[in-house]
């Protein structure tokens, strides 16, 4: 992954991975190291894909007739988790979930929000 990734195995890195399924994507070695950024912590010891496209179940083998930027044909036999192999798609103990975006005007029913000067 390169010299700055090597120093540290990429414990000094923080990742965001902000897609359908979160740091469950990510590769082994990633997932293991860097801080990960995600709007979903689950802390499944085994995930299974929760992705009905299967271009995104990491579980199906999945073709494509649509070719790769070098001009190959797109193929992931085993699906995509020989990859990214097994792993908790979030880890407490160092990973950050963020919460999605919601507009300001639905937070002011939050008892965290007070008026100016109030205790």
């Amino acid at each position: 992954l390169g010299p700055h990734w090597d120093r540290s195995a990429g414990r000094d890195h923080i990742v965001l991975l902000s897609h359908d399924e979160g740091g469950c994507w990510a590769p082994r070695g990633v997932a293991a190291n860097a801080i990960i950024l995600s709007h979903w912590g689950r802390m499944d010891a085994q995930p299974h894909s929760s992705s009905r496209y299967m271009a995104d179940n990491w579980e199906s083998d999945w073709k494509s007739s649509i070719r790769a930027p070098d001009g190959a044909v797109w193929s992931f036999e085993g699906g995509s988790r020989r990859m990214i192999g097994h792993h908790p798609c979030y880890d407490p103990a160092k990973d950050i979930v963020v919460p999605v975006f919601k507009p300001p005007s639905a937070l002011t029913s939050s008892p965290f929000l007070r008026p100016p000067g109030s205790p």
